[in-house]
């Protein structure tokens, strides 16, 4: 988290994308583990609040149409997903094989629950 606070204010890009397409924030949703019950701070959390703070685009997508929503619905975090949604990113979008974020959520889970009551 202090890595990606120091390139943030140093002018780092937080839209710039590898090439894959994968931008910093979907690769923050992928590749930071789940928060553990006894870890008081959420990294994921923190590094997406960062860089949307920065105006990282929560719709990136990488080249396979997956966005940090497909992760954090992927992942079952809804407490991600309401952030995602909350800074706009499209409930709707689809990937290139025409699948949404949601679609991806386990069907029992906590993201497919908070969608069902919306």
């Amino acid at each position: 988290v202090k890595a990606v606070d120091a390139l943030l204010r140093a002018r780092a890009d937080p839209n710039v994308a590898n090439a894959a397409g994968e931008t910093p924030l979907l690769m923050a949703v992928r590749e930071t583990p789940l928060p553990r019950p006894w870890v008081e701070v959420n990294p994921r959390m923190s590094i997406a609040v960062s860089l949307l703070r920065a105006d990282a685009d929560p719709d990136a997508r990488d080249s396979q149409g997956a966005s940090a929503l497909t992760e954090a619905c992927q992942q079952d975090d809804a407490i991600l997903v309401e952030l995602l949604t909350a800074v706009g990113a499209d409930l709707d979008a689809e990937d290139q094989k025409g699948k949404r974020a949601i679609d991806f959520a386990p069907p029992s889970g906590s993201v497919a629950r908070q969608f069902s009551s919306a």
